[in-house]
């Protein structure tokens, strides 16, 4: 658990916080023109020191990032800036969590030695000594330690906005020192009458606020005691057992609050303000920057409040068990989530390998827990993506038989029908099976061509047109009439998205799911959701693919979709959400940011999780080929961030000149680090697991691990957290394995038949009972209605309607009747949803009007009704953005843009609000600075997005906002106050310089300006933002 002073570093559940500000730089001009990061040019590093209230900051950001689309190298414990701010500068690492007044302090006394001015006068309000190095000497507050860090830093570093939140070296004594001497300030130690003793870093006798800044700011003589832990625990048991007289301790450290310790005042700041600021590359992406921003954002100086018991809170426990081999894992697993399993309950069984998912599903499954594994073999391996994959591959390529007999099996055609169909398309190619009506050509006619099942479908399909009676009336020697129906279905889906292979790829893929029937199975399909969202997820990568090729073609996106199956392990499996009601088994690294409410982890075994290659041995050091063996990983002395890897200095011998032990040694030494490296992002992972659960935490081991015949030691993780009294055994508890135990998961065979036999059992009958009945119900010559499931009367248990001795059918009955009620009582309920972790700003006025039907909307969106003058304000917007940035000259409608379609009077009247908008008085003495500008603001618990129709301005660093409203209808003004908070973040501004209107061009120019006294803050728009989820 994090302390109190920790928590007070990284509160912002709750607060109000607003992105930080690009513009707030202060450098006049866009800092981040060159981009780098997440655009093909290497991952972002992110750094962090050596200590962990730094790596906890450092270790947001990396999350934000990677939310944000980037990829992330993680350096963090990496020591003093000595060390990184080289890296920084180089461009090695891209973004570390720094304070600023000591940032300022560092480069000022940096500067100041260049010029030949004194390296150790502190910079700061008590001294005056920087003003040589430009900063002026006068940094007492943040904002002045900002604006003269700017003027320090070196070309390649910026700085991003400011968190509240600050880190402060501190001078702390224990309590028994402080009611001994009167202590309360740092000038009090100059009482002790001798040289004070302060145990901290070496570095801290050359820093401006070390021992000559004490003499020189509060006349204390004061030496260094050496402990190099940054502050940590040898620095607080040095000070606690009396070995010095103060130590130098961060104020984020929670051993302050632990040992009682007493942090003295610093009226003349001789620290300066520390707090914490993203110290970046000016290479930096403007997205990444933006990201990091929403961090700075909630680092607020309010310190976090226990979650109430109302919102879920109880005793939580962390539970371990180690038993014999991966059956008994998953059985203990199986038997933590019975008892914790509820239709509320959220769950969730976290796997460092994928492997490890079919023994538990089959676990949970006997038991009657329901539960959805999450990305057994990546995104193209959801059945459904399959599928439509599998369809649109043959619509494009009759040749590729291997995607047909996928369609052709999904479809439940046999080994029998399989082969009468490759007969079918033999007789095709001999010319003995021309279409019906159709002749065949001496062309087509090649007896060396190869039979194509492609050819044998659509066979069947042409014969089900010409005849009178359709695929009923269609035979093929050997093939059922199962067969034939269903070979007709797979041609004409196949058909049907031939005819739009021409259509942007995205349609192609509706088009096959649509053709398959998966958009109305899945609709229908309930408790199972990673199909809809794989789909989604898959149009999705089609729409990206369109948008990032030149000439986007279905042939080079199958292509494409060929070569992720092979090298990215069928492209990333569709985010997940938790869901109540049913055990998600999916990885570690896919339960980033998430949370359930119990969580199992399995596979606690060294070589699984640590997951590295080589065989565990008994110091537990690993020994690392990495890319000196595996082909598929890029060698490290050629990755961007090959400063962060373990040094290859192999690649510096001469062969001719090395003696071979000294290679040897080398080699040992490379593999070693290269061990250790994987050790430390392992543990960073194992971070991740164990922090998913809010209540209960069950991380499961086995002696043996998947198919392995040889028992492994356990993890390195479990064992640390059970030496330190962290866990507490859980079922059988940590068992001793047998010396005659065997893996029963490497013995075990699975058998299945295919295809599957005509099922005969009481679902399948009362299921074709079910359809006789609707067909003679549907047929035009029925002259008795025959209701197959008389729900009506269901709950008298109707004998007559109901077929004597069928239980499934009476199960039907009693589920329809509890169907029936929950609908009846869920209309008397307002709806329930959960809501987006994204919100347009325009939406705020939606849920605060009616938040049921905001709710309804969210549940079951609709498209707008098409209006044209909803056309033409769009019309309007483009233009007005065109002549308002067109400097000053008078654009035509056609260079403003505005299509020919537009009718006459539909162009008088666009002229009529184009003039209203150049002569409107609002925008007197501004200057137009931007159109259609993109913001975010970051809210509890959504982010609203902001788009401006127009950003002016104005004098005396004042800005405007307005937004144009073609509508004669009126809008609550104050919804202007997300974009009034937007644009104050991004500017670097206070809310105050921000104004913002509506302008209503149809009203001739009417004016609706925000008011200070309307503005909703931040806490009130978060208010309006809680909705039931």
């Amino acid at each position: 658990m994090l302390s109190t002073t920790r928590r007070r570093l990284l509160t912002g559940t709750g607060l109000a916080a607003l992105s930080g500000a690009l513009g707030a730089c202060g450098l006049g001009k866009d800092p981040f023109a060159s981009e780098r990061g997440g655009g093909g040019n290497g991952p972002i590093v992110v750094g962090s020191q050596q200590y962990f209230s730094n790596e906890i900051i450092a270790e947001l950001y990396a999350q934000v990032l990677e939310e944000a689309g980037y990829t992330v190298t993680r350096v963090y414990q990496i020591g003093q800036r000595e060390i990184y701010l080289p890296q920084l500068e180089s461009g090695d690492i891209d973004v570390i969590p720094e304070y600023g007044g000591n940032l300022l302090q560092y480069y000022a006394n940096r500067n100041q030695a260049t010029t030949g001015a004194s390296a150790e006068a502190p910079t700061g309000a008590a001294t005056g000594a920087a003003s040589d190095a430009g900063t002026g000497g006068t940094a007492a507050d943040a904002d002045s330690v900002r604006a003269e860090l700017l003027a320090v830093l070196p070309g390649s570093l910026t700085i991003l906005a400011s968190a509240e939140a600050t880190d402060q070296d501190t001078y702390t004594v224990t309590r028994q020192t402080a009611d001994a001497h009167g202590l309360t300030s740092i000038a009090d130690l100059a009482g002790l009458g001798r040289t004070v003793t302060v145990a901290a870093n070496s570095e801290l006798s050359t820093r401006p606020y070390g021992p000559s800044g004490l003499k020189s700011v509060y006349g204390v003589d004061a030496e260094v005691e050496p402990v190099e832990d940054t502050g940590g625990p040898l620095t607080v048991k040095a000070l606690t057992d009396g070995t010095v007289d103060a130590a130098n301790i961060p104020s984020s450290s929670p051993a302050i609050a632990d040992n009682g310790l007493v942090v003295l005042e610093d009226p003349k700041s001789l620290v300066l303000p520390e707090n914490v600021t993203p110290l970046v590359s000016r290479t930096l992406a403007v997205g990444a920057a933006q990201a990091i921003d929403t961090v700075t954002a909630h680092l607020g100086i309010e310190e976090l409040r226990a979650r109430p018991a109302c919102a879920g809170l109880a005793e939580g426990r962390v539970l371990a068990t180690r038993v014999a081999d991966p059956l008994a894992e998953a059985e203990a697993v199986a038997d933590f989530m019975a008892e914790r399993w509820s239709p509320t309950a959220e769950l969730a069984v976290l796997a460092r390998v994928r492997s490890a998912f079919p023994v538990l599903a089959e676990a949970l499954e006997a038991r009657g827990i329901p539960c959805e594994v999450v990305g057994l073999g990546g995104m193209l391996t959801v059945p459904e993506v399959a599928d439509v994959r599998a369809l649109i591959t043959v619509a494009a390529d009759p040749e590729r038989g291997d995607r047909l007999m996928r369609l052709l099996t999904a479809a439940r055609i046999g080994a029998a029908d399989l082969r009468a169909l490759s007969s079918l398309a033999a007789a095709i190619v001999r010319g003995s099976a021309p279409a019906p009506g159709a002749g065949r050509s001496a062309d087509a006619q090649d007896e060396e061509a190869a039979p194509l099942l492609a050819e044998a479908i659509e066979e069947i399909a042409r014969r089900a047109d010409a005849a009178p009676g359709g695929v009923n009336e269609v035979t093929i020697p050997g093939l059922t009439s199962a067969g034939v129906r269903a070979a007709d279905r797979v041609a004409r889906a196949v058909r049907r998205v031939r005819a739009v292979l021409a259509l942007p790829l995205a349609e192609v893929v509706i088009a096959a799911e649509q053709a398959l029937g998966l958009d109305i199975e899945l609709a229908a399909r309930v408790g199972d959701r990673l199909g809809r969202r794989a789909l989604d997820a898959f149009r999705a990568a089609a729409e990206r693919y369109t948008a990032d090729m030149e000439t986007p073609g279905v042939a080079d996106f199958l292509g494409w979709l060929d070569a992720a199956a092979e090298h990215e392990r069928g492209l990333e499996t569709p985010e997940v959400d938790p869901e109540p009601g049913a055990v998600q088994i999916l990885t570690i690294h896919a339960a980033k940011g998430l949370e359930w409410d119990h969580v199992a982890v399995v596979g606690m075994a060294e070589g699984v999780f640590p997951g590295y290659s080589a065989r565990p041995v008994d110091d537990l050091s690993v020994r690392d080929w990495s890319w000196l063996t595996g082909l598929d990983e890029l060698p490290h002395p050629l990755r961007a961030d090959a400063g962060t890897l373990p040094p290859f200095e192999l690649g510096a011998l001469e062969p001719a000149v090395v003696a071979k032990e000294e290679a040897k040694d080398l080699l040992e030494s490379y593999r070693l680090a290269l061990g250790r490296h994987t050790l430390t992002e392992e543990r960073r992972l194992a971070y991740v697991a164990i922090t998913r659960a809010r209540h209960d935490l069950l991380l499961a081991a086995g002696h043996f691990s998947g198919g392995a015949s040889r028992p492994r030691p356990v993890s390195r993780f479990l064992a640390e957290l059970r030496r330190r009294g962290l866990v507490e055994p859980w079922g059988e508890g940590f068992t001793e394995l047998a010396p005659d135990a065997v893996n029963r998961l490497a013995d075990r065979s699975m058998t299945a038949q295919w295809p599957e036999p005509a099922a005969d059992d009481d679902v399948a009958l009362a299921r074709r009972r079910a359809a006789d009945a609707v067909t003679a119900f549907l047929a035009p010559s029925a002259t008795v209605p025959v209701t197959p499931l008389d729900v009506s009367s269901a709950e008298g248990g109707d004998a007559a309607s109901e077929p004597r001795g069928d239980p499934v059918v009476r199960r039907w009955r009693e589920e329809a009747v509890l169907l029936l009620a929950e609908r009846t009582r869920s209309r008397g309920e307002s709806p329930a949803v959960r809501m987006p972790p994204h919100l347009p700003a325009t939406r705020l006025d939606d849920l605060r009007a009616d938040g049921d039907r905001f709710a309804l909307d969210l549940r079951r969106p609709l498209p707008p009704e098409p209006r044209p003058a909803g056309r033409l304000g769009t019309v309007f917007h483009e233009a007005v953005a065109l002549r308002l940035g067109g400097q000053l000259q008078l654009l035509t409608l056609e260079q403003a843009g505005v299509p020919d379609a537009l009718a006459a009077g539909q162009r008088r009247e666009l002229e009529r609000w184009l003039k209203t908008a150049e002569n409107l008085p609002l925008l007197e003495g501004h200057v137009l600075e931007d159109t259609e500008v993109e913001l975010e603001l970051a809210l509890e618990p959504v982010t609203l997005r902001c788009r401006l129709d127009a950003v002016f301005r104005g004098p005396g660093g004042t800005w405007l906002i307005v937004d144009w409203k073609t509508g004669s209808r009126r809008v609550p003004v104050d919804q202007l106050s997300v974009y009034v908070h937007a644009l104050a973040a991004s500017r670097g501004v206070g809310t105050g310089a921000v104004r913002a209107a509506y302008v209503y061009v149809r009203l001739d120019g009417l004016v609706d300006e925000l008011a200070a006294a309307d503005l909703l803050s931040l806490a009130e728009i978060e208010a309006a933002l809680q909705v039931r989820a």
